[in-house]
């Protein structure tokens, strides 16, 4: 194999792997990566161009897979780590923020990393008390008022929108969700949160 077939193989698997890398370190989610092929098809065809005009040392085959798989390693890790790192964060967050209204009980707490598209990472905490659901809205509208919360169909203060909605319970309790969408980019939710 010549000089030149060893530098465009390389070039393609450092475009991919790089372009990927660079996606996982600004973007939380890699939907939009793999549905617009555009980024790994330009980093693969800068790849072969700089491969082709001798610019990346033409290194045997296994060197060059062990960089792509230690390049492609590193952006899987850094991936999970963040999203360990954000869920945690996240679902502080919604824990506190659903602690809130004095004698009420937290049911449940789920939560949903999105898609990176139409729905945004997001915290559902299911809640009961004994009072009525017009008194905790009531509270919960005078304390996020106070607090710098902007009421839009929901409340919203920087990157997080908080709604409340009843759930019918066969018990004589309300039942009531709230729910955390997480909007942005995913260094405004490690900051600001």
């Amino acid at each position: 194999m010549t000089n030149r077939q060893r530098s465009i193989i390389f070039g393609i698997l450092l475009g991919y792997c790089l372009s990927l890398f660079l996606w996982t370190l600004f973007f939380e989610h890699t939907t939009l990566f793999v549905l617009f092929p555009i980024f790994p098809i330009a980093g693969i065809s800068i790849g072969c161009v700089f491969g082709w005009y001798g610019s990346i040392p033409p290194l045997k085959i296994q060197t060059s897979l062990l960089i792509f798989v230690i390049v492609i390693g590193i952006s899987a890790g850094l991936k999970e780590a963040r999203g360990l790192i954000l869920r945690e964060r996240r679902e502080s967050t919604a824990a506190a923020l659903s602690s809130l209204y004095p004698e009420s009980a937290v049911l449940s707490q789920e939560y949903n990393k999105g898609n990176g598209m139409e729905i945004p990472p997001n915290v559902s905490t299911t809640i009961e008390s004994d009072e009525s659901y017009e008194n905790i809205i009531a509270y919960y509208d005078s304390y996020f008022r106070s607090d710098g919360w902007v009421r839009q169909g929901g409340w919203r203060k920087r990157n997080c929108e908080i709604f409340l909605h009843k759930i019918n319970s066969q018990t004589q309790k309300t039942v009531y969700e709230l729910n955390i969408d997480f909007l942005g980019w995913w260094v405004t939710n490690l900051i600001e949160i």
